[in-house]
């Protein structure tokens, strides 16, 4: 197993995506396709030159999203990422909707996926830093090379004020 998978968190990580507006209400806000069918996701430049820099060096490219998965939401999470100019990546993962926390879902995810990509070494982006020192701790757990980059752009407000359905 000698192959690299690179995994991009979307939200805050490649995307600089829409969050509640005051009149949003929190409750349920992230399950809501419509803000990234209406509202600009621009997308962080310095993680997507890091996505581009992995495909160019033959890695398997992820994106993976809290969000929970339904048809609409998948629709509206890849029409976002191709506006941005996020291109050439292998899948998009949402969350299930039977899963309850994003960061243990991702957990659970890495080694599945590296299994599922042949993969040795498992890179990955994210926003939080909970789930990058998580995921420190999966890939020392499951032996697995690889680096975790936490992102932090100054524009993201949405980290911090993380609603409880996220």
């Amino acid at each position: 197993m000698s192959k690299r998978l690179a995994i991009f968190d979307m939200d805050g990580t490649l995307l600089l995506s829409p969050g509640p507006r005051t009149e949003d209400a929190h409750k349920g806000f992230w399950k809501n396709p419509e803000p990234l069918e209406t509202r600009e996701a621009p997308v962080i430049e310095d993680t997507l030159e890091a996505l581009n820099r992995s495909l160019a060096a033959g890695a398997t490219v992820i994106v993976m999203t809290g969000r929970r998965y339904s048809p609409r939401m998948q629709t509206a999470a890849a029409a976002a990422l191709e506006a941005a100019g996020v291109r050439g990546y292998a899948k998009l993962y949402l969350k299930p909707q039977d899963e309850g926390d994003t960061g243990a879902w991702k957990e659970r995810m890495i080694p599945a996926l590296a299994r599922r990509y042949g993969a040795s070494r498992v890179d990955l982006w994210d926003d939080r830093p909970e789930h990058a020192e998580a995921f420190r701790r999966v890939l020392q757990r499951h032996l697995l090379e690889g680096t975790v980059t936490e992102v932090s752009d100054p524009r993201w407000i949405w980290g911090t004020v993380q609603p409880k359905d996220a």
